[in-house]
């Protein structure tokens, strides 16, 4: 289902990794969102935020962190205020915390649970107008992913915009 629901990325944004890391250890931002189910977020705003709207070539709508917590299961869904979403794995993956689309079929049988590859620090590019979850089996570990919205372009828009290399602006440098 790669490239039909989710594409790994080797797009890693290094100029800015060590503020998104002490970012996403302010736990005081973190709340409740207003998603069905709802999610632990904090979202990104002031210079990072403005550094990842200049980073990604095409308008974002929301940014921020998202927290599984250990022992947590966030269901199967589809999201409600995005269309399209650009992620990075900030925890080392894990056979316990695991995002997985659903390719659904006329064909119940036919229906198929895919793994996203997620790697550490690097973007995937997932469509999240389809149905997706999220699972946590450690009892130790919290998943923590930067999570990047986009409202105006579809799934395979982005991809195609990404496969043209004019998706991340590579060049762009980071001033704290």
């Amino acid at each position: 289902m790669r490239d039909e629901m989710f594409c790994d990325t080797d797009i890693e944004p290094t100029n800015i990794l060590k503020y998104l890391y002490a970012k996403s250890q302010e736990d005081y931002t973190y709340y409740m969102s207003p998603a069905v189910p709802p999610v632990l977020r904090s979202d990104i705003t002031g210079s990072l935020r403005d550094y990842l709207s200049n980073f990604i070539n095409i308008p974002i709508a929301d940014v921020g962190f998202l927290k599984t917590l250990p022992n947590s299961f966030y269901p199967i869904h589809k999201d409600c205020f995005r269309i399209t979403a650009l992620n990075m794995l900030m925890t080392q993956p894990s056979e316990e915390c695991i995002t997985s689309v659903y390719k659904i079929d006329k064909n119940p049988l036919s229906n198929k649970k895919i793994k996203v590859p997620y790697q550490k620090d690097k973007f995937v590019i997932l469509d999240v107008m389809s149905f997706h979850s999220v699972e946590n089996k450690s009892s130790t570990i919290t998943r923590l992913l930067l999570s990047i919205g986009i409202k105006t372009h579809s799934f395979s828009q982005v991809l195609d915009i990404y496969r043209s290399g004019k998706l991340f602006n590579l060049n762009l440098q980071y001033e704290a």
